[in-house]
């Protein structure tokens, strides 16, 4: 019995361990790219708040703080984040990163930046919340940990090309696969599959106030694949949104902006995966945008 929960224990650090998603992440690719960096040429502060499965047992809670600008008298854009992520109040994670490109433009209509990005992220457990088999037994038991705190580097990079209103992003993720390993023994040890991230869309004008764009997103990280696809309308007051991730939820968002420089928008995932038997599966996001600097793209 202790090894069954022991070998749940580590099934549940493997999935923790890789990175979650966003369902907003067609406002800003930041989130994902390092390439998209001050591509729109404003000063971009987000802060979001995603609530996964916050019914299921207390679920996965996700905080992103993140800047990104252009410089554009050295062809550049550099950015910065800060993430924590809460599961169920075991275990936790915290990242910062940086993130740097360099904007090639060629002919009068293409462009290309390229760059990478370098995160440092801390994980740790909280063994107190941890119960084993003798602990519904009445009894006190304990195991052996390691560490219940690991430090890792994490590297990256990616490309986002545009022409016009055409765009096309692609980055990798996590390229030296970091090791976190808790428990006091070789054979539990996980280390961080490489996140290949890519993406496609199109802008289209509706006129002077409106403007709708659809796009996909293809997510893999070692077993684990996202398909998304999603179609935003946005009017200079307020946007509308909907997305579909295959096998996992359809998604529906929507914005609005205030004080001119600020936007509030909110998603929710309606689950399709197998937690829908649970009812408890569903997932809401919230984000905060505030640009001091804007220009027309």
């Amino acid at each position: 019995m202790k090894s069954l929960i022991f070998l749940l224990l580590f099934i549940s650090l493997q999935s923790y361990a890789q990175d979650g998603v966003f369902s907003q992440y067609m406002l800003n690719p930041f989130r994902y790219n390092p390439a998209y960096a001050g591509v729109d040429g404003n000063n971009n502060f987000e802060l979001i708040n995603r609530l996964q499965w916050w019914r299921l047992n207390g679920g996965y809670k996700s905080f992103l703080l993140s800047y990104n600008t252009s410089l554009d008298s050295l062809n550049s854009g550099i950015g910065g984040s800060i993430l924590y992520d809460n599961q169920t109040g075991t275990l936790y994670k915290f990242s910062a990163k940086i993130s740097y490109n360099y904007k090639i433009i060629f002919g009068k209509k293409h462009s290309l930046r390229i760059g990478p990005t370098l995160a440092v992220r801390n994980d740790w457990l909280d063994t107190s919340k941890l119960l084993y088999d003798c602990n519904y037994l009445g009894g006190s038991c304990s195991e052996s940990y390691k560490t219940t705190s690991v430090v890792n580097m994490s590297i990256g990079g990616g490309l986002w090309y545009s022409l016009k209103s055409f765009f096309v992003g692609f980055s990798v993720d996590h390229i030296n696969k970091p090791i976190i390993q808790f428990l006091n023994t070789t054979t539990t040890s996980t280390r961080l599959f490489t996140v290949i991230y890519a993406n496609i869309g199109y802008k289209f004008s509706l006129g002077e106030k409106l403007k709708i764009s659809p796009s996909i997103r293809y997510l893999k990280q070692g077993p684990a694949t996202s398909k998304e696809a999603n179609v935003i309308l946005f009017h200079r007051l307020f946007l509308l949104g909907f997305a579909y991730r295959h096998q996992d939820a359809i998604i529906g968002i929507v914005g609005f902006k205030f004080l001119k420089q600020f936007q509030l928008v909110s998603s929710f995932d309606l689950t399709t995966s197998s937690l829908i038997k649970t009812n408890k599966g569903n997932s809401i996001e919230f984000s905060l945008r505030f640009q001091p600097k804007q220009k027309q793209n």
